[in-house]
């Protein structure tokens, strides 16, 4: 088993790491999601509608391949986390949970991170080659990884893993900065994900939800917004209905918008509304002012661009 050190730092080293209220949370059909190397395939697809509606209060949130963790503690096979690029509730800094210990190295090459250029990964999913020689990748991680640069070749970067040195191809990633942070370019990045099965708790391209979609979409530009719709509400410059434009947050609360925040989404000028709507529905665009209950429930928006 890997050792952790408590107070220390760790890196994720699977693709995705499922963020667990607490060890007990876990079922028997969420084992997929536990190992190493995770299956999130076979996790999502042994699933039933109602085993993902189960997941509210037993899942909070997930971590892609090298990001980094603090370590809290270590209990049998599981390391209390705090997900250092993901802010959480009432102004933390960091989002706590816990995670198998499998899924996570101490990796201390990676600590010099901080102070590198980093490569983002662009393409939904996309392969990590031990070599550029184009053979079996070694890993398929997801949209928004972020690894810090080591140098590049005409068509690969050669990047830092918690596997040590690996190559991701150019048109699967490209340097953090390389695209603005504009509205537009908000919108475009999100529209990728249409169709895509919502996941509470997701953060990844196999899975999103609400909040997870709008902190990954900031964070692939290099904007860190905190990770849940109400924390991510108090955090921005409030703006009202006659102030949105394309690319602002948009946010939905009980109590027909005087109560807790329950949903967020993306603004498109003219209307429309670019969101993970909940269980069993999928990444979509709807036209906001005319639905049935979001009118009701808009509780304000705000800008992080």
């Amino acid at each position: 088993m890997t050792y952790l050190e408590t107070g220390g730092y760790a890196y994720v080293k699977v693709a995705v790491a499922t963020v667990w209220r607490q060890p007990e949370a876990v079922r028997e059909k969420d084992r997929p999601a536990l190992s190493y190397p995770v299956d999130m395939d076979g996790w999502l697809a042994a699933m039933t509608h109602d085993d993902k509606l189960d997941l509210l209060g037993r899942v909070d949130t997930q971590c892609l391949y090298g990001e980094k963790v603090l370590v809290k503690q270590v209990v049998n096979e599981w390391a209390q986390i705090e997900a250092l690029s993901q802010p959480g509730n009432s102004g933390a800094q960091s989002y706590p949970g816990w995670v198998p210990v499998a899924q996570l190295t101490r990796a201390k090459e990676l600590d010099k991170a901080d102070y590198m250029e980093m490569v983002v990964v662009t393409s939904v999913k996309a392969p990590i080659y031990q070599d550029p020689g184009l053979q079996q990748p070694a890993l398929v991680v997801s949209y928004n990884t972020q690894l810090p640069l080591v140098d590049e070749t005409d068509s690969f970067y050669q990047v830092l893993t918690p596997d040590g040195e690996r190559w991701v191809k150019k048109s699967d990633g490209e340097r953090c900065g390389q695209r603005a942070l504009t509205g537009e370019n908000l919108v475009e990045e999100a529209s990728r994900f249409i169709g895509l099965e919502y996941l509470w708790g997701g953060t990844s391209a196999w899975g999103f939800d609400c909040s997870g979609l709008a902190h990954t979409i900031h964070k692939r530009f290099g904007k860190i917004v905190p990770r849940d719709a109400g924390d991510q509400f108090s955090y921005g410059t409030p703006l009202s209905r006659e102030e949105l434009r394309t690319g602002d947050l948009v946010f939905f609360a009980h109590d027909e918008g005087k109560g807790s925040i329950h949903h967020v989404g993306f603004y498109i000028e003219g209307g429309k509304l670019l969101h993970a709507p909940k269980t069993g529905k999928s990444v979509e665009i709807i036209d906001l002012w005319n639905h049935d209950l979001f009118p009701k429930e808009f509780a304000g928006g705000c800008r992080f661009f």
